[in-house]
This record gives structure tokens, sequence and C-alpha cells, in this order.
């Protein structure tokens, strides 16, 4: 299958960012997924019915229930310690 070159490196980004964590992130992807052909029709309703209405929604696969969970706390971590960051650069502003 040819692919352009923005979703060849949505693939490519997504074997470090998100394969490793047994994640695949659909927003660049699903068009390119065997079953992509049946949800993206699925998402565009989705975005017209409450309380999704003008919603962008992205969908995530995960490999098991662990993926998820490390996956998810991974986020939080990481914008705990974006949220602590920002803090300490705001207090040194005079």
């Amino acid at each position: 299958m040819h692919v352009d070159a923005k979703t060849r490196n949505a693939r490519n980004e997504h074997s470090t960012r998100f394969i490793y964590w047994g994640t695949i992130a659909t927003d660049r992807l699903l068009g390119v997924l065997p079953f992509g052909s049946l949800w993206l029709p699925a998402l565009s309703k989705m975005s017209r019915i409450a309380p999704t209405v003008g919603k962008n929604i992205n969908l995530r696969i995960y490999a098991d229930y662990d993926s998820l969970r490390t996956y998810q706390i991974r986020s939080v971590q990481q914008a705990r310690e974006d949220v602590l960051t920002e803090g300490a650069t705001n207090a040194s502003i005079p």
C-alpha cells in the first residue's frame, strides 16, 4: 500500500512513541489500518452526537490492560512534571 510522507512519518514516530508502550494512536494511522474504513465513518457520526458534538475524537488501541494502565500512568506523570516545571519557571519570573 502506498502512503504519503505525512502518514509514513506518523508510522515511524509511532514505532518509538506508542508501539513500545503497547498502544496504537489511531488519529493519524486509522486510514491505513484494515478496519479503518469502518471506524472512520463511525467517528464522523459520533462527532454529531452529544456529548461529542463538534469534538475531535481520538482513539487509542491498547495491547492489553497492563498497556493501558502503564500508558495512562506515564501520561499522568508527564503532565505532573510539566505542571511542576511550569510552576517553577513562573515562580522565578519577577
